[in-house]
């Protein structure tokens, strides 16, 4: 009878270091699980910021015929059909860098000067005009999401 009691409890401890053992385990299983999906998170938005930036610096390239377009627009007197196929084109590029949340900055003649989003390019002594009002909009800015691509640069009254 004292041989089964002893069997049992030695049977008792093996139980429980099996379980520790188990629980040991488990735990080791699940910090590498978890520490896993971090990885692959982390990976994801290491990756979405690569395309990110290769989005921004295209699109750099890009503005600037999307200026010369508009520069052309505002130059031409009378609208032949050559000059209706180049403002298509340049609706086409503005279209597309919309579709890859690529907007334009809204600026306003009359505003004051938000140097966030917004560049000095040229100040002027204006009567009439508040210190840092925007009197003119000398190149349009954009912005991808929530980072500015580039700014948009005024012209900025001074007293």
């Amino acid at each position: 009878m004292e041989k089964q009691n002893k069997e049992k409890i030695q049977k008792d401890k093996d139980l429980k270091a099996l379980k520790q053992e188990k629980d040991k385990y488990l735990a080791g299983w699940q910090r590498c699980q978890a520490d896993f999906l971090n990885y692959k998170k982390a990976e994801a938005e290491r990756l979405n910021a690569l395309v990110d930036y290769e989005i921004e610096d295209w699109a750099h390239e890009l503005l600037i015929v999307i200026d010369q377009l508009d520069r052309a627009r505002q130059e031409v007197k009378e609208k032949t059909s050559v000059i209706q196929g180049f403002l298509q084109i340049e609706e086409y590029f503005i279209n597309f860098l919309k579709s890859k949340d690529i907007k334009e900055i809204k600026t306003e003649v009359g505003k004051l000067f938000n140097p966030e989003i917004e560049e000095a390019v040229e100040t002027e002594e204006k009567k009439g005009a508040k210190d840092g009002e925007i009197l003119a909009i000398v190149q349009k800015g954009y912005k991808h999401k929530n980072k500015i691509v580039r700014p948009t640069r005024v012209k900025v009254a001074k007293n």
